[in-house]
């Protein structure tokens, strides 16, 4: 009776420390930064990172491109370009996701998006598939819904 409460309680132990490894960055921790790193630790190189006009869409405060590619950026065919958008509050970039998903209705990869912290990420349509498959894993892997 004691080793089978002994099992349950560690049980119930490995589901609490397994639950803290993938907590969400709340809205003020995440930086763009990490979704460079996470990008690129699923192997896509950042070939170029262009500012985008943020006045167009409502509460955003910065918006960049990152061209992507496989494996580097001299001369791959493999290639793909990702938005990433900071918005000044949870109520502005959870309405930007409901306005893009209902004008554009995405499916899979292509032209999901994502939030991570105060941002939303999205891979634009004619990416390659591999990068569209990296990008979802970098994604997961950061903790993004």
């Amino acid at each position: 009776m004691r080793l089978r409460y002994s099992c349950i309680g560690f049980g119930l132990l490995l589901l609490v420390v397994a639950g803290c490894g993938s907590e969400r960055a709340t809205f003020e921790d995440g930086s763009l930064d990490d979704i460079t790193l996470a990008l690129q630790a699923q192997g896509l190189a950042i070939c170029k990172t262009v500012e985008r006009d943020s006045d167009k869409v409502p509460g955003a405060v910065s918006r960049q491109r990152l061209d992507v590619a496989l494996p580097s950026c001299a001369g791959s065919d493999k290639e793909g370009a990702v938005t990433v958008t900071a918005y000044d509050s949870e109520e502005a970039r959870d309405r930007a996701v409901t306005d893009f998903e209902t004008a554009t209705r995405p499916t899979a990869a292509h032209g999901a998006v994502w939030t991570y912290a105060q941002f939303t990420i999205h891979i634009s349509r004619g990416s390659d598939p591999e990068i569209e498959d990296r990008f979802t894993a970098a994604m997961e892997e950061l903790g993004a819904k």
